[in-house]
């Protein structure tokens, strides 16, 4: 809710504020609102006035991951991020690019867009943990090997990659190059697993 703790920084071309405080929080609170699961979030409006929005820990279930990634990428110190990214081994900036990738990821598949030969704008950063791992880093094989990366933080016994290799054995006519995935695929996924 402090607007000092976040970036004011200005496209270079418009002139216009990357990140809108005002405009967040009434987005972040419109969410909220709108959200009629989460039991946790209707208690604190039924019981609570002030501050106007629940704690970040309740709004985790009422924001889109867009929101997320927008206000985690658009906080002014990387002191803010860097606890996050420390959980995931990564640096704040290379967390941020990763965060963007698999919310536009998601948006893709959420609208049914094609992933097969789909060449990524937002694309994950390839420096650090990927370097060895991704070639290019505009296609679906970076995507899946950031999302393996993050799963793997939080879930280390994931059987993802077996479930990834048995989907694309069902469908053996399906090049895998346009995908960017190269041959030594799953060798190099697995290089990442740190246990």
């Amino acid at each position: 809710m402090d607007s000092a703790r976040f970036s004011d920084k200005r496209d270079d071309k418009t002139g216009n504020c990357l990140f809108d405080h005002p405009e967040f929080l009434a987005k972040a609170y419109e969410e909220a609102r709108r959200n009629k699961e989460s039991l946790s979030i209707r208690h604190y409006f039924a019981i609570y006035g002030e501050p106007p929005l629940p704690p970040c820990w309740m709004l985790g279930e009422a924001l889109s991951m867009g929101t997320w990634s927008k206000a985690f990428g658009m906080l002014a110190d990387r002191s803010d991020q860097k606890p996050v990214a420390d959980f995931f081994r990564a640096s704040p900036p290379e967390l941020t690019s990763w965060i963007h990738a698999l919310t536009n990821l998601r948006n893709t598949c959420a609208h049914h867009s094609r992933l097969w030969d789909r060449r990524f704008v937002t694309c994950p950063s390839k420096k650090g943990n990927l370097k060895n791992v991704i070639d290019a880093n505009d296609r679906l094989f970076a995507q899946l090997a950031t999302a393996l990366y993050c799963l793997w933080s939080v879930e280390p016994h994931s059987h993802w990659i077996e479930d990834l290799k048995s989907l694309l054995a069902d469908y053996p006519a399906v090049p895998l190059d346009p995908m960017g995935f190269p041959e030594d695929w799953e060798d190099r996924l697995r290089s990442m697993k740190c246990e």
